[in-house]
């Protein structure tokens, strides 16, 4: 039987002792990308709602399983898996009407259950849940796998938890049957499916024979500062309940690589550390700088500041309600998610400043709250020095020379990523660090002698300063030539000339915001304690 209204007490849990579990491996990932691209609902276009992504960085608007193998970097931690996992973003909204973006990250379990588990193929594909869904049936397995943990009162429940936490998981179990033939299906379900005695379960279908790893992961959300009431917290699609949270995945591993992990990695307790196999791939520092390659939606979704309204025009709904038609009247252009210097110069890398008290940059400065990397390297070409560099996010420094002590020796990239505030997949230096360009006099797209980690992932070394040369991000393909990227002018005085067209030579700048804080981040401890406590539900 369905239901459309439940009392919490129906859909509550509270978990107060560790319990063992048969699991396998967790890992933890960054979002990378928040933006309204979803690969398989909505290919070559822009997506209904905006959604949070983690994996890969040639993810964008097309799916391809060898593209997103040769992803330069992936923001997991463990650097082979290059798959792409999304769900939609969480909005708080505020109690003055609009809606404010909520910082999240995603921890990612493979998780041992019945036997003879295989390796996803490459290019499987698969959705658990629907953006759609306006019922809610507690005893389906289908349902009871998307459940929401309200860390701090370490209650669970099948909506949205009704009472304030320090965080919030949204907690989404993938089928995990595979009907052995197709590697996707029209609504990317129905060649998958749950085990017949529950979503975890040990026993197959016969119409899906074939036994993957369960795949299960948190979408861990941020609720710091945050004046929670009841019906505040809102999924990027307008539901306020959280019967239509869903998620997507689109498998990125090397299949003979994820068996080996299946066959080695067996820790009762998921620990990463437990499996000398993945181990020697784990690469968080990379996973944290990891940015994206593909072209994306040219608009915010909330990164500076709260929004009228949710991108896609999605109205709140929920609990029985049915979902209005969405994302009709606002389809931006698809750009590039990084800027493109001029012509002569290349990137350098991070540098320190030198002297603890003074600049070692002293020719000129700039202070911009539409800061990228572009600006501050035309600034300063412009004013005739041969050294740009970016600090803080917002400050750009130019010069000929480096004073105090100063030293072009390049230090770990780590120190070095602070959001830029005019362009937010990007980096602009450190507190104490710069991130520097130098003119060398030839094409800007030279190659830096600087890899940092990851190399290759930062591609707006390959273009050339008139777009003309694109051999790695291009905007998709649709069969009969190229998605136009939109046209139009900047409305912050972009040095592109009005009318020109957006694209690799020509990146739109943000409008004018304030600094963002780094997104914040939990623990592997932490998150390991949290396992220990909560995962109850998995026995």
């Amino acid at each position: 039987m369905v239901f459309t209204i439940l009392s919490n007490a129906a859909l509550l849990w509270v978990f107060l002792a560790p319990v063992c579990v048969n699991a396998s491996w967790r890992m933890n990932a960054h979002t990378m990308i928040t933006a309204r691209v979803d690969p398989l609902i909505s290919p070559q276009a822009v997506s209904g709602h905006v959604h949070d992504y983690a994996g890969g960085n040639n993810f964008g608007v097309t799916y391809d399983y060898d593209n997103m193998r040769q992803s330069a970097c992936t923001s997991v931690e463990i650097n082979i898996d290059k798959s792409g996992y999304w769900s939609p973003a969480v909005y708080y909204k505020r109690r003055d009407g609009t809606f404010q973006l909520l910082k999240s990250s995603y921890t990612v379990y493979y998780l041992h259950r019945g036997s003879n588990q295989q390796a996803f193929p490459a290019e499987f594909r698969m959705i658990a849940g629907s953006a759609v869904k306006n019922t809610l049936d507690p005893n389906g397995a289908a349902d009871q796998a998307i459940n929401f943990h309200c860390l701090g009162p370490n209650t669970e429940t099948l909506q949205f938890p009704d009472q304030a936490c320090q965080d919030v998981r949204v907690q989404i179990m993938f089928p995990s049957c595979w009907n052995g033939k197709d590697l996707t299906s029209a609504n990317f379900r129905d060649h998958v499916a749950y085990p017949v005695d529950g979503k975890e379960g040990n026993t197959c279908p016969g119409t899906h024979p074939v036994r993957f790893m369960t795949l299960f992961f948190e979408h861990i959300i941020y609720m710091k500062d945050i004046d929670w009431y009841p019906g505040s917290l809102v999924l990027a699609d307008g539901d306020n309940v959280g019967w239509s949270s869903h998620a997507d995945f689109i498998n990125g591993w090397d299949v003979g690589q994820l068996q080996q992990a299946i066959d080695q990695c067996t820790d009762p307790y998921a620990n990463l550390q437990a499996c000398g196999y993945l181990m020697q791939f784990q690469n968080d520092r990379s996973a944290s700088g990891c940015q994206p390659a593909k072209y994306l939606p040219l608009e915010d979704v909330g990164f500076y500041g709260p929004l009228q309204k949710l991108q896609g025009d999605n109205p709140v709904w929920g609990g029985g309600t049915s979902k209005a038609t969405t994302g009709s009247s606002n389809t931006p252009p698809l750009v590039a998610p990084f800027s493109v210097v001029s012509s002569g110069w290349t990137e350098h890398g991070c540098i320190d400043e030198g002297d603890p008290y003074v600049n070692t940059m002293n020719g000129d400065k700039l202070v911009d709250q539409s800061m990228n990397p572009q600006m501050c390297v035309s600034y300063c070409d412009g004013k005739g020095f041969s050294l740009a560099g970016i600090e803080n996010g917002d400050t750009c420094f130019c010069a000929n020379q480096l004073d105090h002590n100063g030293s072009m020796n390049v230090v770990d990239f780590g120190k070095c990523l602070v959001k830029c505030v005019g362009s937010y997949y990007e980096w602009c230096g450190g507190g104490r660090n710069l991130h520097l360009w130098q003119k060398t006099g030839g094409n800007s797209a030279a190659a830096s002698n600087y890899s940092y980690p990851p190399a290759g992932a930062r591609l707006s070394k390959v273009y050339t300063a008139d777009g003309s040369s694109v051999p790695v991000v291009s905007p998709p393909n649709n069969g009969s030539g190229s998605i136009s990227s939109g046209s139009g002018s900047t409305s912050t005085g972009s040095s592109s000339s009005s009318g020109e067209e957006y694209g690799p030579n020509n990146p739109p700048r943000c409008p004018p915001r304030s600094v963002l804080k780094r997104r914040s981040k939990t623990s592997q401890a932490k998150r390991a304690l949290h396992f220990r406590r909560t995962r109850g539900h998995h026995h």
